[in-house]
């Protein structure tokens, strides 16, 4: 695990030089563009209903999730509790509306 030094509030985030693996420092390089060289953008599929998700039988991570019931329409005036932790920054790009 890397754990970067206690950060000053002065302190631009790129300086800082992370301990890796036998103590040999070293820093991550920056991103240049959002372009990485390759079209990853995969529109939907015209027909869905064909399309097969293949998810191995013995993952511990992923599975296939049953469908749910329908909706019964039953009332909705009820209470909902929600506790979030964070700041705008957190919720929207740079603070941005």
């Amino acid at each position: 695990m890397l754990t970067p030094p206690p950060m000053p509030s002065s302190h631009p985030r790129h300086h800082y030089t992370l301990t890796g693996a036998v103590d040999k420092p070293f820093k991550f390089k920056a991103s240049c563009s959002d372009d990485h060289g390759q079209n990853t953008f995969q529109p939907l599929h015209k027909d869905r209903a064909s399309v097969k998700v293949v998810v191995d039988p013995k993952s511990n991570l992923l599975q296939h999730l049953q469908p749910f019931e329908p909706w019964s329409a039953a009332p909705t005036d009820f209470r909902i509790l929600i506790k979030v932790k964070g700041s705008i920054e957190h919720i929207s790009a740079g603070g941005a509306v």
